[in-house]
Formats: structure tokens, sequence, C-alpha cells
């Protein structure tokens, strides 16, 4: 039997502050008044707050020696998990745009073993769980961003998501049957896994506002006002988008003989998506083959597997590893539940225009009857829709170069298709424009040619953006990883490894599910996706970490009383890490292309991800002090520490480049050159220098 109880308690401070520090030069005379009325406003919400994270978990675990050479393992889980603040955060987003995250989770999960003879043994595993995630909100009022001369201000109101739930009831059962067989060792078996899931998400249900500027805001009048609406008769955001994975498996390693080793596997995964309910029956939406009804379900899912471990020679110093394997993912219950509400039906997501907005802060309680002929944004699998795939290979040797001294070195290459995304099938006919660029003095100083997408000619006239889920995304890694490590002796073990790697793709994300909010993660151009293959996101070129512990016994066996009491039981240890900064992309504020995306369009004259962060390193130690209390009592004293030289390791910046002021004056003003903006000024970091102390007792 064992038993445990685990309570965390962890508060962190969020700095909020203005994006800008006080009324732009640029900004006109007549408008003045109305920003620092602004500014005055939004210093009252422009607070400092914390975010907790409080935790409680409990773990009952008991193992049973049945009769017939059986063997039961039963397990209980329980957690609480509360994040007070924690739906939101950072430098420009108000305490009141953030919310409590809840998590309450129970499992019961059991083990049963059978040996039926020396040569056949079967493992059979279930669980049932039941996964509880609601979220709090810390307004009531709709969200509004505030923005000036293309920086954010400020994010204020209700966070577009919140509140919210998701409530998972898993039940899984799997078996494996393992055989012995001269040289091989065969194991075969399936994983039947069902989810049930209760998910309400509110998306844009309370009201996004935007305002380009703080003179703007004080007179409200928006830029942009979008709010989403429960259709009559219908669940709304309340979805069922229940997945079951079916799996089937079976593997061989072969010891082909006493210096090789071959493993071969084959794997058949099928994922089982509850279908819609709703048509959208939108002629143009069905010629097209867009059936708001229908997700397509992949069912050739099969998955070969190759490894192999080889000792050159018989000599056991050097060992040659290597192996390939196809993998498939799932289709995410975010996507699968999207699908299932935003329909235009279901949930009815409007654009306002201009004159029909309300008032801020302002919401309509429904949809009224004259709004409700309103283009829609609305959400569609593509019928040929798949699972991820990714096929992974590796190579590596490991060279043994005195008894506890290895050096490594180890080549991985893996590419990704049929990688989901989601973009606007809706954006019809472009050509190219002539576009003035202008400086903060309103100077011309060029022109940029571009690709604008007409208002006519759209292919689904009544819709405003048709976000369509579709496997088209690719990726592709090369990693090189040298590895030094000395293992335990002589009262110290360390390790040091370099990466050298290379992460490029198209701009692949299964989490883009709300117009107006995921807009930004969006390709810049719908019908050009080649034009954002570039580095990935996480691309990170060079990684080198160094990491050891170091048991200071030296003093253990000391005769002096008070010199043992003082120098004894000391250890250690520390992780000091290095990387090179990821990459990022400076973007236009304002809808540069014409496609009703606003957050997507690249500075003129840049690739995507075609500049870097800083790099980043952080060092942290452990020190440990163990002291004998009594028999077989032992007090461990802890202290740590993080990122303990509080370098400033910047992970994101502001990366408004330039604004855009529309179709209407038809100027590109450049703002980099404007440091009011604070272009590329940090807007996040990996966090502060942070102590932690603990005692344990050991008995």
């Amino acid at each position: 039997f064992f038993v445990n109880y685990d309570a965390q308690r962890n508060s962190i401070p969020n700095a909020t502050s203005l994006g800008i520090s006080g009324v732009p030069s640029n900004v006109a005379a007549a408008d003045v008044p109305a920003a620092q009325a602004a500014l005055q406003f939004l210093s009252t919400k422009a607070l400092a707050y914390s975010q907790k994270q409080n935790q409680d978990v409990v773990l009952l675990k008991t193992d049973h020696e049945l009769p017939g050479s059986n063997h039961l393992a039963l397990r209980y889980n329980r957690q609480n998990f509360t994040g007070a603040n924690f739906e939101n955060g950072g430098l420009q987003s108000a305490a009141e745009h953030t919310g409590d995250s809840l998590i309450h989770t129970t499992t019961l999960s059991g083990v049963g073993t059978t040996i039926f003879n020396n040569t056949l043994f079967n493992e059979v595993r279930g669980q049932y769980a039941k996964d509880q995630e609601p979220g709090r909100a810390n307004s009531d009022d709709p969200e509004a961003t505030i923005r000036q001369g293309g920086a954010t201000v400020l994010v204020i109101g209700r966070n577009s998501f919140s509140p919210r739930e998701t409530t998972i009831h898993r039940s899984q059962i799997a078996d494996t049957v393992t055989y012995l067989l001269s040289t091989h060792t065969v194991k075969a078996g399936f994983d039947y896994n069902r989810d049930k899931i209760f998910n309400f998400f509110p998306g844009n249900f309370s009201g996004v506002y935007t305002f380009n500027s703080l003179a703007d805001f004080t007179n409200k009048k928006p830029a942009t006002y979008l709010q989403n609406f429960a259709g009559v008769g219908t669940t709304g955001g309340t979805t069922n988008p229940n997945l079951t994975d079916q799996s089937l498996f079976a593997e061989d390693q072969w010891q082909v003989m006493p210096t090789f080793t071959l493993n071969l596997g084959l794997r058949y995964d099928r994922q089982v998506i509850a279908q819609p309910s709703v048509r959208n029956p939108d002629p143009q939406l069905l010629a097209a083959g867009l059936d708001t009804s229908r997700i397509h379900q992949d069912k050739n899912n099969i998955a070969p597997r190759l490894g192999f471990a080889w000792t050159p020679g018989g000599d056991a110093r050097t060992v040659v590893r290597g192996g390939y394997g196809v993998f498939y993912g799932r289709t995410p219950a975010i996507m699968v539940g999207t699908g299932h509400s935003q329909n235009g039906i279901q949930v009815q997501s409007i654009n306002f225009p201009v004159a029909l907005m309300p008032v801020y802060p302002g919401r309509y309680d429904s949809l009224p009857a004259a709004l409700a002929s309103l283009p829609q944004n609305i959400f569609v699998f593509a019928p040929d829709f798949q699972n991820p795939r990714v096929n992974q290979s590796s190579i590596g040797v490991e060279r043994a170069l005195t008894n506890d001294l290895s050096l490594g070195v180890t080549y991985q290459y893996v590419t990704g298709s049929s990688l989901p995304r989601t973009v606007d099938a809706n954006v019809g006919v472009s050509t190219v424009v002539t576009t003035p660029l202008f400086d903060v003095n309103n100077v011309q100083i060029g022109t940029v040619d571009h690709k604008v997408y007409s208002n006519g000619g759209r292919p689904f006239s009544s819709f405003n953006r048709v976000l369509e889920a579709e496997s088209n995304g690719r990726s592709k890694y090369n990693g090189l990883t040298l590895d030094l490590n000395k293992r335990y002796s002589d009262n110290f073990q360390a390790r040091i490894a370099y990466t050298y790697s290379k992460a490029k793709d198209n701009r692949p994300d299964a989490t883009i599910v709300v117009a107006g909010v995921d807009d930004g993660r969006e390709v810049q151009d719908a019908n050009n996706i080649g034009d954002d293959y570039s580095f990935g996101d996480s691309d990170v070129r060079n990684r080198v970490v160094l990491s050891g512990v170091w048991n200071l016994r030296y003093f253990d066996a000391m005769q002096s009383a008070t010199a043992h009491a003082l120098l004894s039981g000391w250890s250690f240890a520390a992780i000091a890490a290095y990387q090179s900064g990821q990459p990022y992309t400076p973007i236009i504020n304002g809808d540069f292309n014409n496609d009703r995306n606003r957050s997507n369009d690249r500075a003129p004259g840049f690739a995507r991800n075609s500049l870097r962060l800083p790099s980043q390193f952080s060092i942290d130690p452990r020190l440990t002090r163990d002291i004998h209390v009594f028999a077989n009592t032992h007090l461990q004293l802890i202290a740590e520490a993080f990122n303990i030289t509080n370098r400033s390791n910047v992970s994101r910046v502001r990366n408004t480049y330039a604004s855009y002021s529309g179709a209407a004056t038809n100027k590109l003003t450049l703002g980099a050159v404007n440091p009011i903006n604070g272009y590329q000024s940090a807007s996040a970091t990996t966090g502060p220098r942070t102590y932690q102390f603990a005692a344990k007792l050991l008995f």
C-alpha cells in the first residue's frame, strides 16, 4: 500500500503596463486631449496583479499478488488545481482581462499481469478518468484592444473565451501479449480509448472591440466589433466532440546475432470522430464540397517501425543505434468542437458594419432580426482532411572513452505532413496595387507593390470568412547532437550536450478556431501557403546544456564532531543552458491585403520569421544538506535558484513594424523609426531570478 499527498502554493507577479509612455508627438493637435483622457483612464487598469498556482494531489496505490502467477496493481489519483488569474496574462493584458483556470481530475486505473509460462506473458491495463476544466472571467465588459500607431496600448474587459468549461470522461482498455521464441521477443496488442466530451466554449459571445487610437477609444469610435450568438433552438457554444481512438500493433525484437539486435514493428491507428449534427444548406458551400455536418475520418493510418542496435566487431565500448518510424497524430477536440458549433446556424458570428456597432461598452443580448442576414464567419473541415503524419529517423554512435566517460553523436531527421491548419477559403480574387510609403512625419519615402483581394468576387457571397480546417501543413527538422557524459564516480557526475538544428514549416497550427482572436497565427496569403514556408516558430539553431551533481563527501569521515556536523552531508548540482534566439516576423497593423484579417500581414521586405530574438542563458544551481536525525531518519535541506544571474531572457518582442490606414487613404506608415511605437522592445521574458527553499524529512 502506498499513499501520498502533495500540496503546492505558488504566486507569480504579472507586471502590467501601457504599451506607450505618453501621447505620441505625431498625434493631431485636435486629438491630444482625447488621447490624454484615454491614457489617464487606462492607467487605472494597467496595474500589476498576481497569478497563483495552487494544487493538491492525492495518490493511493495498492499491489496484490493473486493466485496463479497473477499480479494486480490499482491506482487512484485526485488533482485539484486553481490557477488564479491564469486565463490570460502579459504586459499589455489588464487584470480584468484574465480569470481563474480550474482543473479537477480523478483517475482510477489498474494493471493486471499474468505469467502463463516461461515464454508467454500478458498485461492488461484499464482506466477511467474524469477531467473537468472550467475557466472563470474577471469582468463582464466586452473585450477591447486599444492601439496607437500600430502598437497595442492595453487589452481590457472580459477575454473572448471565458467563462468556459471542458469536461472529459475517459474510458480506456489496452492489452499486450509477449511471447518469447528462441531469439525473438514478439509483442502484440490493442488500445481502445473513448473520450466522452462536454465542451462549452463561448468564443466572442461577450463582444470584441478594437480601437485604432487612444482618441478613438475616448470618442467611442471602434475600428471593428465582433460578436457571436447562439442560434435559436440550438445548443450554441455547447458541443459534444466525442472521440474514440482504436489502435493495433505488433513488434518483434530479434537478436539476429550477439552483436546485432533488430526491432520490427507495425501499428494501425484510427480515430473515430463524432459528426456534427447541423448542415449549413448554403448552395455555394455544398457545390464546393464543404459540408458542415461532415468531418472526414482517416482510415489508412498504417505505421511501420524499424530500429537496430549494433556493437561493431563485438566491441562493447562502441554502440551504433538507428531507427525509422511513421507516427500519426490525433485531430484535437478543440478543432472538432469548433466544427460542431461554428457552422453559421448553431453559432452565428457577426462582424458588424460601423453603422450597426453598439456604443462601447455595450453589446447585443441577442442577434436582432435585422442583422441576421449579415455575412458570418463559419468553420468547416476540408472534405479530404486527414490525421497528421510524422516520419522520424535517427542514427547515432556512442563510444565509451573510459569506464565512466562516453561520447555520443546523434543525427535526427523528422518530416511532418498532413499537418492541420486553418485558412480562409473566402478570399476571392486578387490584384497587385501600388501603395505609397510614409515615415512618421507623413513624408512619402517610396512605394510598395503588393497583393490585394477585392471585396467582390468572393466564392461564398453569403459569408464573411469561411475558415477551413485543412491538412496541408508540412514541416522538416534536422538536428545533430554531441553528448559527452560522465557517469557517477568519484562523488560526481556531469553531462554536456550541444545540439545544432534547423526547423522549417509552412505555419501549421491546430488551434486556430476563433475568428478575430487567433488571426495572427494564420498564413499571410490563403491562396499562397508556400509563401509562409520558412523557419518554424520553435526553431533554435544552437543549444548547449551543461548539468552535473557533486557530492561533497570528503568531510563525512572526519573524526572531529564539530567539523563533521558542519561539513558533512553537502551536495551541489547545477544546470546551465544556452540557446540562440528564436525567430519572429515584423508585421503590419491593419488589413494590408484586404483579406479581412488585420493581424497576419508581414511588413514589406521581410519574409516570415526573418528576424531573431536575443539569445537566452540561464544557470540554475541547487545546494542540499543531509542531516542525520536519529535511526533511519534524515532531514534534507534544499536551496535552489533559477536564472541566478537574473539575465533578461527575452521570449517575445513588440513586432509591429508599420501601420496601414486602410483603402480610404491607402497609406502605409513605417513605425520602425518611431521609438514611441516600441518596435522590437521586449514584451515578455522567461522570468527573473527566483529562489526556492525546501525541507524534506526522510524516514
